[in-house]
């Protein structure tokens, strides 16, 4: 009897995990947070200003020259309004800063379709330069 119950039950557990087996594995659900998220756009330091850009092209390369173009765009409207320069002279300093020292200083590789960029304009003393031009 001992013998029947004890039987009884390793078949009832090996059915159990038999069946635990069967299943499809889970998948990890999809990361949602993009990379480059909650990297701060503006002044991180008085020297560099920096933007975050995405690319949608498929090819890295390609990606890569979309984001220098935008990049130095969005770095100049955002200096400007961050700073609050209205001049035409003002303009002309800021477009010659960030064409002049702006580059792409990090690149992700594709992400949900996308590549991402950090865009920085690094010059010593950049945000006192800035102020003198308001």
């Amino acid at each position: 009897m001992k013998k029947i119950v004890i039987s009884v039950l390793l078949l009832g557990i090996y059915s159990c995990s038999a069946a635990k087996n069967d299943q499809p594995p889970v998948q990890n659900a999809p990361k949602t947070q993009q990379p480059y998220m909650n990297i701060t756009e503006g002044f991180i330091s008085p020297h560099i200003f920096q933007v975050v850009v995405a690319s949608t092209e498929k090819q890295q390369a390609a990606a890569r020259s979309e984001a220098e173009a935008i990049g130095k765009q969005r770095c100049f409207n955002l200096i400007i309004n961050q700073t609050g320069i209205d001049s035409a002279e003002g303009r002309n300093k800021v477009q010659n800063l960030v064409n002049s020292y702006g580059r792409i200083t990090e690149s992700s590789e594709s992400h949900m379709g996308k590549f991402y960029f950090l865009y920085q304009v690094e010059k010593k003393g950049l945000k006192v330069l800035l102020k003198k031009s308001e």
